[in-house]
């Protein structure tokens, strides 16, 4: 390189050579999610708490033509505490991989998340904020003469995102139930 003066100077090419972001593939992240226990259960875990965030009990209602309204509850609304129990479990299985005092306790952490993402289920499907009421608007309106349930609550795709990560958390656990060392 000519600087002002006439003379050469060295340039440092190493300098310009160098990439400062390494670029990963598509194939070296999902091996990185999925090709270890710890991997495994994190990405269950972040499944669930995606299905917590959706939404997860659909409500529609059917009072004749033109009065058709549908809306939905999040996991956290329709579930509620076995909501927030189902996330600390996920958190605490998935961290079992990493943390020595917890590894005598994997196979249990895994199926207790297991267990909290069927029961955020259960009660964000019977028992969630708006079943008491719509139940009660439902048997007035009965009172009334109309037929069939007019207003109706059912799962909707968080549910089943909750089911998923709750199943790949508790099978990471039931995988490696004799291996008590962390990754």
């Amino acid at each position: 390189m000519l600087s002002i003066s006439g003379r050469t100077e060295p340039t440092d090419d190493s300098m310009t050579d160098q990439n400062p972001t390494p670029q990963v593939s598509a194939q070296q992240l999902l091996n990185i999610a999925i090709g270890t226990h710890f991997g495994r259960a994190v990405s269950g875990a972040v499944v669930g708490f995606i299905g917590l965030l959706l939404p997860f009990v659909s409500i529609s209602t059917n009072l004749g033509v033109g009065l058709n309204q549908s809306g939905s509850l999040n996991g956290f609304e329709a579930a509620g505490w076995a909501a927030w129990l189902a996330l600390l479990a996920f958190i605490a299985a998935a961290a079992s991989w990493k943390v020595a005092q917890l590894a005598p306790y994997r196979l249990i952490l895994s199926g207790v998340a297991g267990g909290l993402a069927l029961l955020s289920i259960i009660v964000g499907l019977f028992f969630n904020p708006a079943s008491k009421q719509l139940n009660e608007l439902n048997s007035a309106l009965a009172q009334l003469g109309t037929q069939g349930n007019l207003v109706n609550i059912g799962p909707h795709i968080g549910m089943l995102l909750v089911l998923i990560g709750g199943g790949v958390i508790a099978w990471v656990g039931w995988q490696a139930r004799n291996l008590f060392v962390t990754e």
